[in-house]
């Protein structure tokens, strides 16, 4: 899903069109100060434009593949708090890049925007389940979207 992202005009983004030459690593160590231990981003994106930048532009991917069909509107929105608040806090704030050989090695950077992914095949076919899904990421400062989506 991000690489068909990268390969399409910024203006035709959906997830990186805030960035102008973006590249995608995935399983990348995240180091935190607060001692936690080393998290691995499923995707980590940095705008290679903005690399030489004392703020480059850092986004972070958590992919869930959990399958919603079954569960109610209140037990989903407690999945999506959870993964949220989890993927902040693996993946969010200031983290120091531990992957030898990409261009932030053992920098410290803020991540600018961290991003929830569900697969959109295993959710039901409830009214407005998307929009109040996305609605509850949001307030948790996660951006939430849906692979597989028609």
């Amino acid at each position: 899903m991000l690489r068909a992202e990268v390969d399409t005009s910024r203006a035709r983004r959906q997830m990186l069109d805030q960035m102008e030459r973006p590249r995608v690593d995935e399983n990348v160590g995240l180091a935190h100060d607060d001692g936690t231990p080393l998290s691995y981003a499923d995707q980590f994106v940095v705008d290679e434009a903005t690399v030489r930048q004392a703020t480059p532009h850092v986004e972070t991917f958590s992919t869930k593949q959990r399958d919603f069909s079954g569960m109610s509107v209140r037990v989903i929105e407690q999945h999506v708090i959870a993964d949220s608040k989890e993927a902040v806090g693996k993946y969010g704030g200031t983290v120091e890049v531990r992957r030898p050989g990409h261009p932030l090695f053992e920098r410290r950077v803020p991540v600018s925007r961290v991003h929830l992914v569900y697969d959109g095949r295993l959710l039901p076919e409830l009214h407005n389940l998307r929009e109040q899904m996305t609605t509850t990421a949001r307030r948790l400062g996660v951006a939430l979207h849906f692979h597989h989506d028609p």
